[in-house]
């Protein structure tokens, strides 16, 4: 099985949301040689399913009818999201395999969980798991 995982970029404008889509599915379709080939149709992908580079990551990775696992930063993350990518956000959580939610760490309890630090924070042990992590900075 391939496990790919990324580390996205909220907010992206067109031409890179654009450009950022033509690499995922590159990486995805096995075109990219870092990645291990894509050929047996077990490809897995785990993404938090930002409005960003994770959610275009996700979609390629169930347009090559790969698995999502979606895994969510933060408790309330759904609401952190903009208004308008709900709608997407919530396709792609039904279509996922799994999903899971980490707990706040003993410093953050009591405290509201900022998403953005949750997802720092989540995304490292997950990619550490996958073939191939990558990166989206812009």
């Amino acid at each position: 099985m391939t496990r790919l995982a990324i580390a996205g970029r909220r907010g992206l404008s067109a031409a890179v949301s654009a450009e950022v889509d033509r690499m995922v599915r590159a990486v995805v379709a096995g075109g990219v040689r870092a990645a291990p080939p894509v050929a047996d149709g077990s490809l897995t992908g785990v993404s938090c399913l930002d409005d960003g580079a994770d959610a275009v990551f996700a979609q390629a990775v169930l347009d090559a009818g790969g698995v999502l696992v979606a895994v969510l930063p933060a408790s309330e993350y759904r609401e952190a999201l903009h208004e308008d990518f709900r709608p997407v956000y919530d396709r792609m959580g039904f279509r996922s395999r799994s999903c899971g939610r980490r707990s706040p760490s003993a410093e953050h309890r009591g405290h509201h969980d900022s998403f953005a630090t949750s997802s720092a924070r989540l995304r490292t042990p997950n990619l550490a798991k996958s073939d191939l992590r990558w990166s989206c900075t812009v």
